[in-house]
Parts: C-alpha cells; sequence; structure tokens
C-alpha cells in the first residue's frame, strides 16, 4: 500500500482514537485493538474509494501468481471446480439458517453474493431474491449462471429498494469499511421482525 491510499481512523465502536498494535499483517497492514472497548481493526486503513476497487477482475482471477496483488483474493474464483466447492458452502449455510427461515415468497437479500450460488439456492426453494456485490465481474458470472435471481452492482448503503424479509452477509463484514454504518444500513432495509445473518 502507498502512504497516500491510507488514512487513519478512530475504533468505528466507540470512536476513541486511542489503540495499541496488535500485528502487522502480511500485505503490510497494521492491526491495533482500541484501548477503549477492545475491538481490533486495521489501521490506518485503506481511504473508502480504493475498497471497490480491490474486488475487481483480477481479485477473482490471477492470469499469473506472481506481483504484489497475487496474495490478494483468489487464483481462479469462477473455476468449474470451484464452483462445486461454493455450492456446497452454500448449502452447508442454508442448513444454519434454515432453522430461523423458510424462504419460500420471502423477499431475501445476499450481500456480497460473489457468484451467486447461495441466493440461487435461495431461489430454487421459491424466494424472491435480489443478490448484490461491489464487483461488476462477479455480477456478470452470477447473471450468467443464475440468470433467474436478479443481481445488481451495488453497495448496501444506495441500494434502493423495498425492505427484505431476510438479508444475508457472509463474510462480508470484514470487507467493509464501517461495520457499525454497514449494520445500520442493512438494519433500514429490513422489514420489522425480520431476519439479519451477517457473518
Amino acid at each position: 500500500w502507498k502512504t497516500n491510499d491510507l488514512e487513519k481512523v478512530p475504533c468505528d465502536f466507540c470512536r476513541k482514537d486511542a489503540g495499541k498494535d496488535v500485528i502487522v499483517r502480511p500485505d503490510g497492514m497494521k492491526v491495533v485493538e482500541c484501548s477503549g472497548c477492545g475491538l481490533s481493526y486495521v489501521n490506518p486503513r485503506p481511504k473508502r474509494e480504493l475498497i471497490s476497487k480491490l474486488y475487481e477482475a483480477d481479485y477473482f482471477i490471477k492470469p499469473n501468481h506472481s506481483g504484489p496483488s497475487s496474495s490478494i483474493g483468489y487464483p481462479d474464483y469462477f473455476s468449474e471446480r470451484n464452483r462445486s466447492m461454493l455450492r456446497r458452502i452454500a448449502e452447508e449455510k442454508y442448513q444454519i439458517v434454515r432453522r430461523y427461515m423458510n424462504p419460500r415468497n420471502m423477499r431475501c437479500l445476499e450481500i456480497g453474493c460473489a457468484a451467486g450460488e447461495f441466493s440461487s439456492l435461495l431461489s430454487q426453494r421459491r424466494a424472491q431474491v435480489v443478490g448484490i456485490d461491489l464487483s461488476a465481474r462477479a455480477i456478470q458470472e452470477a447473471q450468467s449462471r443464475y440468470p433467474q435471481v436478479n443481481f445488481l452492482q451495488a453497495d448496501i448503503t444506495t441500494l434502493d429498494a423495498q425492505p427484505f424479509d431476510a438479508i444475508f452477509a457472509f463474510e462480508v463484514i470484514e470487507h467493509v469499511t464501517s461495520p457499525t454504518d454497514f449494520l445500520k444500513a442493512a438494519s433500514v432495509r429490513l422489514k420489522p421482525g425480520g431476519l439479519l445473518v451477517p457473518t
């Protein structure tokens, strides 16, 4: 990361500025622990406008496995071999959430849908599904694989939609600049008594 790509931020939970170093990640990013509430977070972090750039095509497919971006993302996320694994993972996620819901006729939103396997699974069980992702490449792949599902390149904070019965955000919270803002944005798009699953 270049210095001007990063910004120092206060704790997202309690807004204190004081924190102690915990670890330096392999990509050079520093993780700190808030002295006020104990939340651990990256600081300094990439600026908000750079986040979507992280999820461009080379996040999902590496034409060669060298260079600075080779450790970020996947070597070939959209391969047929990986697709089988993604379907199995989607089924495992569904087995967990089905205890809390019956998707039939429910309006469901998947945030960070990637290639669309979980969204497709909900659709097969008669849910009305919208899948969103920051990545244009991921949405293109999802639309190609599962044309019966409504996939959009969008951000939850700007999504204009009727409220949903259930919102899923698997492995998303660690990718957002503000978990607090993210959860607020998701909750206002949820029907009263609806199900929110952020992991």
